[in-house]
């Protein structure tokens, strides 16, 4: 046999074996992955679609909500500002699969969800952390959001070698280049996507959790600094000076871009504050506080809270240095939900038994 067939015949069975290799996320074996569709309407106005994703997640899965959310355009999406919700359920499955997914998600604007009941792991959770929301204005936001109980759980990928197949040889160093490459590439296009989606604290955490292991959302923290909201939490309906002042620490830590660590304990003890004073003034029917501590550099948070329907509407108006003033009186300021209030190291379950 010549050189060259031998060649050829590696070349060959080389290709063989990476169309068989696939990157992927460990899953619990189960059915490929389904779409349900409800709808939301008024009158004859189309509102709101809701699909859900539940099963494993494999190739064609893009195509299939592609085509759901064709039918919804000519329904009338465009018409006005098409909100789309993504609920998953979902193991996991192909990794390549989840990530063209996720892009789609985030460049058509589709918020997504994880109910108490539901899980959302690896794949499925690379593609929960592109949800986007889009206002009529076109300005998109993050909106991933997860319900008390659910389980949403990151690991890194890892190549799927075929069983059947055995390669020795050339055949394997060529085998192993090719692997190498195409990880490569998908790292690369995970690192372009999750660039403007995902924390890199999290991308990190992931990328060194094997695949028998699970570095899961469970905490007030994850859910700030990583940015995923808490579509059922408890409203606030009351607030202690330690709960004011959390709200700022909080708030802080995440415009640094750091993760708090502050404790009501170590508030109400004043275990490493330094002249801490809290100002709370009446003003246009709100209360406004003004929190002061060394902790900010200098900085004072602003924070106005009014009644709203039997809750409290907290919001903070921004961070000031100095004399520095800040338009309060015109300024929307940023709502503080109730992750705000709670200790970044705080369980998130805890909350469903308050």
């Amino acid at each position: 046999m010549s050189r060259g067939s031998e060649g050829d015949r590696c070349s060959a069975s080389v290709s063989a074996f990476v169309l068989a290799l696939s990157l992927a996320l460990p899953s619990t074996p189960g059915a490929a992955a389904n779409f349900d569709v409800a709808k939301d309407t008024h009158g004859q106005q189309l509102e709101e679609l809701y699909v859900k994703l539940s099963g494993e997640v494999t190739t064609g899965d893009l195509s299939k909500l592609k085509n759901i959310l064709a039918g919804f355009d000519t329904e009338g999406r465009n018409e006005y500002d098409g909100r789309v919700q993504l609920y998953l359920d979902s193991p996991g499955g192909s990794y390549s699969e989840g990530l063209a997914v996720a892009d789609y998600v985030r460049k058509e604007g589709i918020s997504t969800r994880v109910t108490s009941d539901a899980v959302c792991l690896s794949a499925c959770a690379i593609i929960f952390m592109h949800g986007v929301a889009r206002d009529p204005d076109e300005t998109a936001y993050l909106d991933r959001k997860i319900e008390i109980g659910a389980r949403v759980g990151f690991h890194a990928p890892y190549l799927i070698l075929p069983p059947e197949l055995q390669l020795t040889g050339d055949e394997a160093r060529l085998a192993i280049a090719y692997a190498y490459s195409d990880a490569l590439s998908a790292f690369s296009k995970l690192l372009e996507s999750g660039d403007k989606v995902l924390d890199s604290e999290l991308l990190i955490k992931m990328l060194r959790t094997p695949p028998n292991q699970m570095t899961y959302v469970e905490t007030y923290g994850d859910l700030l600094k990583w940015k995923i909201g808490l579509s059922d939490a408890p409203k606030i309906t009351s607030l202690k000076y330690e709960q004011i002042v959390l709200a700022c620490e909080n708030a802080w830590a995440q415009e640094q871009g750091q993760r708090g660590t502050s404790s009501l304990t170590d508030i109400r003890t004043n275990k490493y504050r330094t002249n801490p004073k809290l100002y709370k003034r009446l003003r246009g029917g709100g209360e406004w506080y003004q929190f002061v501590t060394e902790d900010y550099s200098g900085a004072t948070c602003n924070l106005k809270i009014t009644q709203d329907v039997g809750q409290l509407d907290v919001r903070l108006l921004g961070f000031s240095y100095g004399e520095e003033n800040l338009p309060l009186d015109s300024t929307p300021g940023q709502v503080l939900t109730y992750e705000y209030i709670n200790e970044p190291a705080e369980k998130i379950a805890i909350a469903k038994n308050n």
